[in-house]
This record gives C-alpha cells, sequence and structure tokens, in this order.
C-alpha cells in the first residue's frame, strides 16, 4: 500500500460527501486506502464515509486533538499518510499524483499540498493554503512527536 488518507471526522454531513467523493480520481490511480475516524458523530457523517471505505473506526472524543490524531493514524497501513479533513477538498492531484509515481517520493520524508478549506455555509469563502499534510509512515517514531512537530528530515513544497 503506497498511500493511507486519514480523516478524524465528528458532525461533518454538510461536507463530508463531497470531499470524499474529490478523493476517487487519486484513490483510482494510486494504490491507497481511506481510514476515517469518527469522534462521536450523531449526524449520517458515518453512513457516508461507509459509502467511500469499509475502514471506518470508532473512538470518543477526548479533548486531546493530538491524541485522536494519532489514533487515526494508527490505523494506516501504507507508505505515505495524507492527513484531510471533512472540510477540505483535494482539487487537483495530478501533481500529487506524480510526485508518487516518479522518484520524488523516494527522495522526501513529507510534502505540502494546497487545500481548498471551506470556510461558509456557501462555500463561496475558502482558503487555498500550503500545508504540511503529507509524509512518509516511520516505524517507531512516536506519531505525536511526528505530526505535531514535524520532525522531517527533508522537506518538499508542491502545489497539488
Amino acid at each position: 500500500m503506497l498511500l493511507s488518507i486519514v480523516m478524524m471526522v465528528k458532525n461533518e454531513e454538510k461536507y463530508l460527501d463531497k470531499t470524499l467523493n474529490a478523493l476517487i480520481p487519486l484513490m483510482e490511480d494510486i494504490n491507497s486506502e481511506l481510514i476515517i475516524l469518527d469522534t462521536g458523530s450523531t449526524d449520517s457523517s458515518v453512513d457516508i464515509a461507509k459509502k467511500y471505505t469499509d475502514k471506518v473506526h470508532f473512538s470518543n472524543w477526548n479533548n486531546d486533538f493530538a491524541h485522536m490524531r494519532n489514533i487515526s493514524i494508527s490505523y494506516a497501513k501504507g507508505d505515505w499518510i495524507l492527513i484531510l479533513d471533512a472540510d477540505e477538498e483535494l482539487i487537483n492531484y495530478d501533481k500529487l499524483k506524480n510526485f508518487f509515481n516518479s522518484d520524488l517520493h523516494k527522495k522526501y520524508n513529507s510534502a505540502s499540498i494546497e487545500l481548498k478549506n471551506i470556510l461558509s455555509e456557501d462555500e463561496k469563502g475558502y482558503s487555498m493554503a500550503p500545508i504540511l499534510r503529507l509524509f512518509k509512515t516511520i516505524k517507531d517514531l512516536d506519531m505525536k512527536v511526528l505530526y505535531m512537530n514535524n520532525r522531517y528530515i527533508k522537506i518538499l513544497y508542491i502545489t497539488v
């Protein structure tokens, strides 16, 4: 498995279907899995997630974002992990696909990707920003240190 796409959700029915649907072309082109950790949804988020993956896991929210993120990452089997939020949309995956189809993914431990973060109800308000959300899985490393402190040897900036 090359790529694990990992998400945490709670009551995200408003954006989740659109976010997950945007991942289909990427997942068709790259050997990948979609992992979703639900932290206590009371809406239809779980049903929406199950339309896209059978890897839906559950953990009660404990007010420790890093701990919950690490739980979601712990299910990943891929060589690389891509972290997405339910209100973020992967617009153009071509550069990400090229990253994996070239030798670049063998030279770096992480990469920034550009995501569309939806900020308003009508989806007209959004931001585009490069964010370090793609990183190589490193065995036997404290994921809290890895995720929270961004401790990487080499960083490549790509806009996706």
